[in-house]
């Protein structure tokens, strides 16, 4: 008597479905888990995010070409507030 249970029905132990749903199971949970800290890591858009999706930021940044994040005038940082849709900070127009 065979001590594989599926071999008592015809099925051999590669076509029991168990078997079948269970094999490279860690496989499957690695490849999920490398996709989902890849996706992780571009939420923090290269480190330029912080765990919330704000962007960090830093006096001297520049953004859109023309705009250069500053300190404010008594040394503040350079963050005026923040709201559900970003943030408003003190900067610079360069073009002026």
């Amino acid at each position: 008597h065979d001590s594989d249970p599926g071999s008592q029905r015809g099925t051999t132990r590669a076509n029991n479905p168990v078997v079948r749903l269970t094999v490279k199971l860690l496989h499957t949970y690695q490849g999920i888990n490398e996709k989902y800290y890849a996706k992780a890591n571009q939420r923090n858009n290269g480190g330029y995010d912080d765990e919330n999706g704000d962007y960090i930021i830093k006096p001297g940044d520049v953004v859109n070409g023309h705009y250069k994040i500053a300190r404010r005038p008594n040394g503040a940082s350079p963050l005026l507030g923040k709201g559900s849709f970003g943030q408003v900070v003190y900067a610079h127009d360069m073009r002026n």
